[in-house]
């Protein structure tokens, strides 16, 4: 067998795909496709793109509003749930926020209270899923895409597409 690793940027990350196989050309096809699935992944659930459904989301989150999501979405949500509650909430996608504390430029850490006042935002348990109707009951909260929840997404659709 003959491996092809082929490796790219994507998510802020230095990104490696690994294919074993005994065709390398049909590993080739396998890595970039899975590269593409990853851009997707990135455009769709980017926070740094106000284009993207994350930053859809987190217009209404901000408000502490509802919005209707698709079935990817939906099914990352209720993924990120299951993650949270399994992990006793030290999983959160709510955590987006802290970011407003932290000045990674800058060679110090937030102080106590800055960090206090952004805690009644943090808590998936503060954000329900019913169907497709996603709700925030506390305004000015900010979901994070996940590294794991956007693996789960690319992950799934790669596995579909392998193995149609």
């Amino acid at each position: 067998m003959s491996p092809v690793i082929h490796r790219f940027q994507a998510m802020g990350s230095a990104c490696a795909i690994h294919v074993e196989t005994d065709d390398p050309p049909a590993s080739r096809l396998v890595a970039l496709a899975a590269e593409v699935e990853v851009r997707r992944i990135e455009a769709r659930y980017s926070r740094y793109r106000g284009d993207s459904e994350l930053s859809r989301i987190n217009l209404v989150a901000a408000e502490g509003g509802s919005t209707d999501v698709d079935g990817e979405t939906a099914g990352l949500i209720a993924y990120a749930q299951a993650c949270f509650r399994s992990s006793a909430g030290a999983f959160d996608i709510t955590s987006g926020s802290l970011r407003r504390a932290w000045d990674f430029s800058a060679p110090r850490l937030p102080e106590q209270r800055e960090i206090d006042a952004l805690l009644p935002r943090i808590g998936l348990d503060k954000v329900s899923l019913s169907g497709s109707r996603l709700s925030f009951a506390v305004s000015g909260m900010e979901l994070d895409r996940s590294p794991a929840i956007a693996a789960r997404a690319s992950a799934s659709s790669i596995s579909a597409a392998t193995s149609a």
